[in-house]
């Protein structure tokens, strides 16, 4: 009777461990997870929002990026490139970048 109560409270401690362990290791994933996503606001903050450029849909290309300049200078060379014939300026490739989440705003 003594061996089984033993065993019994044996198996039962193992199991707890066991319990514990897997409980502290998704703890320590989500905890994990949430300094990603911090990380990645803070980088946010730094860098603004992600912006992006594309062009229709026949020609598929798209640039994002935080940095305004750096999609500016990509579209025009993309225009030059893929569309000689098409006359766009500046400002007309400025009003189509869209932030990411501006969908989701309206």
């Amino acid at each position: 009777m003594r061996n089984r109560l033993f065993i019994a409270l044996l198996a039962l401690g193992i199991a707890f461990a066991f319990s514990t362990r897997s409980f502290a290791q998704d703890k320590k994933m989500d905890d994990k997870k949430m300094d990603d996503k911090m990380a990645m606001s803070k980088s946010e903050e730094k860098m603004g929002p992600m912006k992006s450029l594309s062009c229709d849909d026949k020609c598929g290309f798209m640039i994002r990026s935080h940095d305004e300049k750096e999609i500016m200078s990509a579209g025009m060379a993309h225009m030059k490139k893929h569309h000689s014939d098409m006359k766009m300026s500046k400002a007309d490739m400025m009003k189509m970048i869209k932030t990411e989440g501006d969908d989701a705003k309206k």
